[in-house]
């Protein structure tokens, strides 16, 4: 299993819609990847002191069976993936793949 971690970092005046992002952004991804996407995680900091330095604003998890498939249905749709990002945000994503082992 392979999964795509992509989070946005806190910093000085970035901003970030989740309105949009859950209702444009994740749907159109969800669109491009479906045939080879196993699921979409989206998580936030929960509200409240426990997360008050959180360095996170949204961290999102895309899930794949193997490296093939994030090749042929990720990599072959990040122009427009990358093409949607200002419409949310003006934070630049950090993305990595990792090999899930347990």
């Amino acid at each position: 299993m392979i999964n795509i971690s992509v989070s946005y970092e806190t910093c000085d005046n970035g901003t970030f819609d989740f309105d949009y992002y859950m209702k444009k952004h994740i749907p159109m991804v969800n669109a491009l990847i479906k045939d080879g996407c196993k699921g979409i995680v989206v998580q936030r900091p929960i509200a409240g002191d426990i997360n008050q330095d959180s360095p996170i604003i949204c961290l999102t998890i895309i899930k794949f069976e193997n490296m093939g498939d994030v090749e042929r249905y990720f990599l072959s749709s990040i122009s427009d993936i990358k093409n949607d990002i200002g419409n949310f945000t003006n934070v630049i994503p950090q993305v990595s793949f990792n090999d899930v082992i347990f």
